[in-house]
C-alpha cells in the first residue's frame, strides 16, 4: 500500500450517529476494510487517466466498464462506482480522506503494504520493529477489538471475522501451486486442510470456542 492509498475507507468513514440519536445505546461495531483502493477511486470514481490503460486492466474488452462507470463529473462517477457507499452510508456518517478538499489520512509505518497498515488500524500505532511486511506473524499487540471483547465480556458468538480474500483462496485451493507439488487436486486438499488447521489453531490460542 502506498502512502496515500485508501485501504481502510469504511473505517475512516465512521458512521457517526446524528445528534438526535446520541442517546441510543450502541449495539454493533463493524470494521470494514478494503485493501488497495486508492483515494482517487473512492472520491472521484473511474480515473480518466487510467480508463484506457492496458496496465490498469482497461484494454480490449473494457468498453462495458467504461460505459458503466464513466460520467461527466466526479460526483456522478463515484456514485456509479460505489452506489451503496455514497448513497446509503455517506449521508448517515462522516467521511475523511479526500485530499482534494485538504483531508489527509496517511499510515505512519515505513513499509506501505497491507499487514503493517491493518496493524495500525487495529492497534492504533505502527510496529516497524516487529511487523516488517506481509509475513504471517502473530501481532504482539492486542487489537482494539480484542480489548473491546474482553472489556464488554462478549461471548464468542457475538464476535465474527469475515475474510473474503482468504475464502477465495480456500475455495480455489491452488494458490502458489507448482508442478513439482504433485497433482492440483492433491495440492488443493492439502492446502485446504492446512488452512482449516491454521484457523482452528488461531481461534484456540485466542481462547475462542468453535
Amino acid at each position: 500500500m502506498r502512502r496515500r492509498d485508501f485501504f481502510a475507507t469504511a473505517a475512516a468513514a465512521a458512521l457517526a450517529l446524528p445528534a438526535s440519536a446520541a442517546a441510543r445505546k450502541t449495539r454493533h461495531i463493524v470494521l470494514f476494510t478494503c485493501d488497495g483502493v486508492r483515494w482517487q477511486d473512492l472520491f472521484t470514481g473511474m480515473d480518466a487517466s487510467l480508463m484506457n490503460e492496458k496496465a490498469a486492466g482497461m484494454g480490449q474488452g473494457a468498453g462495458d466498464l467504461r460505459s458503466r462507470f464513466s460520467r461527466p463529473t466526479a460526483q456522478e462517477r463515484r456514485s456509479a462506482l460505489m452506489p451503496f457507499f455514497w448513497n446509503t452510508l455517506v449521508p448517515r456518517g462522516v467521511l475523511l480522506g479526500n485530499l482534494s478538499k485538504g483531508s489527509s489520512m496517511q499510515v505512519s509505518n515505513r513499509y506501505r503494504v497491507s499487514y503493517p497498515g491493518y496493524s495500525e488500524i487495529l492497534t492504533g500505532r505502527a510496529q516497524d520493529e516487529v511487523i516488517k511486511g506481509n509475513d504471517p506473524i502473530r501481532n504482539p499487540t492486542p487489537s482494539f477489538l480484542q480489548v473491546l471483547k474482553e472489556h464488554s465480556h462478549l461471548r464468542s458468538e457475538q464476535v465474527a471475522v469475515f475474510d473474503p480474500l482468504r475464502h477465495d483462496w480456500y475455495r480455489e485451493g491452488t494458490r502458489h501451486y507448482k508442478n513439482d507439488y504433485g497433482s492440483k487436486q492433491q495440492y488443493a486438499n492439502a492446502y485446504r486442510q492446512a488452512f482449516r488447521e491454521g484457523y482452528d489453531r488461531g481461534y484456540r490460542e485466542l481462547g475462542y470456542v468453535r
